[in-house]
């Protein structure tokens, strides 16, 4: 059993899935996601959410890496294409789409009542309704592209290899999904310090989300690390980015 000396904490199971991931130990990696391991209490729902999703800052120069990001994926959309973004929120990446000269047959899911209702009404030629990743509510082969950025992280490891095997089974052949996870934030020391803002739930490193895509068969075509810095962040990047090898 791959955890059997490990203490059976979610913080400890991270650690353990990071080292099988790096072992390529697939088979005892997948046996970590089972239901009988303790869980960080899932507190996402569409009240938390229909909260969060309006007191997040998107804008460039208070929040300027997710903002960074979500115009990455943006950019890596191609035209013409058929895409479903899971967990949309307050809908920045579709604000610089319809901006955009691209033509985007865009749908989207939130479990946020209030974010679908709010999309809605700003985006008249794009379609929006309430969902899940865990059951996402359209048809087999349905689209050419999905995206669900900072979305696994909420997700329970039991439940995780579910919200990946609807992604497959919505996306077609030949199909691309982007994804995005916030990678060493430091959660079990704001869990120790009585916080998690974001409800997250899982610990991610990047060889754990590329062993989780690998098992479930997507073949990881390109991977872009972002760098948390609050001040002076586009610098930063650049340097971080271009002056430092390996990174």
């Amino acid at each position: 059993m791959a955890c059997q000396d490990a203490k059976n904490t979610p913080f400890s199971l991270e650690k353990e899935r990071d080292k099988l991931a790096r072992l390529k130990n697939y088979d005892d990696f997948f046996s970590t996601y089972s239901s009988k391991f303790n869980e960080i209490e899932d507190k996402n729902n569409g009240n938390l959410w229909d909260l969060l999703n309006f007191k997040s800052n998107f804008k460039k120069g208070q929040n300027p890496m997710s903002f960074h990001r979500i115009k990455i994926v943006a950019e890596m959309i191609i035209d013409n294409t058929k895409i479903l973004d899971i967990g949309f929120g307050p809908a920045i990446l579709e604000k610089i789409i319809q901006d955009s000269c691209k033509k985007i047959d865009l749908y989207g899911i939130d479990i946020s009542k209030l974010s679908v209702e709010n999309a809605k009404k700003k985006f008249k030629t794009f379609s929006f309704k309430r969902g899940s990743i865990l059951k996402i509510p359209f048809g087999k082969n349905s689209f050419e592209c999905v995206l669900a950025l900072e979305v696994l992280e909420h997700i329970k490891p039991s439940n995780l290899f579910k919200a990946l095997d609807e992604v497959r089974r919505v996306l077609r052949d030949k199909g691309y999904f982007i994804v995005s996870v916030p990678l060493n934030e430091g959660l079990q020391q704001l869990l120790k310090e009585g916080q998690n803002p974001n409800a997250h739930l899982r610990e991610y490193t990047p060889e754990i989300i590329k062993a989780e895509l690998k098992i479930m068969k997507f073949k990881i075509l390109k991977e872009k690390t972002l760098f948390a810095f609050h001040k002076n962040y586009f610098i930063k990047s650049f340097i971080v980015n271009y002056l430092v090898p390996g990174l």
